[in-house]
């Protein structure tokens, strides 16, 4: 803190206000033409006065990720305490943490995206729904009129596919195409249709348990898709997760 009081006088001489941003690590908010920045303890510019918006310290819980956090009315943004944007400021109206390994991001236009702890792209600002689902340890993502799966490391399970409804289901995917109102099917762990959209949800189950005692295959598709979504969860959250 004794570097932090040299450099606050001359902070003083260079911009119009300089408060401390906390008292953890010695940061110090500036402001200069009513646009504010972010500078450190040796008066080394993090963050340039080109925002409209004071900023806040953050952390979370239970970890060493803490960041520095811009918001109004419209925009929220998130850096680190380096300076490095990891929710972008001129995109993004708000966000959240999930799992506490990724950050959820949301367009003022109610565009969707995922980005690691560290600004790690998983999903871009383009889905008009993620939602992670904790048994798959994967997302499940809808864009437009298709839906896919998508890994903690951003990468498709299989191709988007053309449908409204797509669930994990134990071993595979029931999934409805929209076509016919109320009728439902199974994919397996590759994006293979094992059943045709056709039956009500309840009788699903029963269709695909008939059709995997006589092939093997989509067994085994969930089982190397699904080691794949967990071993990929666990990397991102040893990545991403500052203990």
């Amino acid at each position: 803190q004794a570097i932090g009081l040299l450099v606050y006088p001359l902070l003083t001489r260079i911009y119009s206000q300089a408060r401390d941003l906390t008292n953890k690590d010695f940061c110090f908010v500036v402001k200069k033409d009513n646009l504010y920045g972010v500078c450190d303890e040796n008066g080394k510019v993090i963050l340039d006065t080109k925002y409209p918006t004071e900023f806040k310290f953050i952390h979370i819980t239970g970890s060493r990720n803490y960041y520095i956090k811009a918001q109004t009315d419209s925009n929220v943004g998130l850096f680190d305490v380096k300076g490095k944007e990891i929710v972008p400021f001129d995109k993004c109206s708000k966000y959240e943490f999930i799992q506490n390994s990724f950050i959820k991001m949301y367009s003022p236009g109610g565009l969707q995206g995922v980005v690691g702890l560290d600004g790690s792209p998983i999903a871009d600002l383009s889905y008009s729904d993620i939602t992670w689902d904790e048994n798959l340890s994967g997302f499940i993502a809808t864009q437009y009129d298709k839906m896919g799966v998508i890994s903690a490391s951003g990468k498709l399970l299989f191709p988007m596919i053309q449908c409204e409804y797509l669930a994990f289901a134990g071993d595979y995917f029931t999934y409805k195409d929209g076509l016919k109102e109320k009728t439902y099917g199974a994919l397996d762990f590759n994006g293979n249709v094992i059943l045709e959209p056709k039956y009500a949800l309840v009788k699903v189950i029963e269709k695909v348990s008939k059709l995997k005692k006589k092939d093997s295959t989509i067994s085994v598709s969930y089982s190397n898709a699904y080691n794949t979504l967990t071993s990929s969860y666990s990397t991102a959250s040893r990545k991403f997760v500052k203990e």
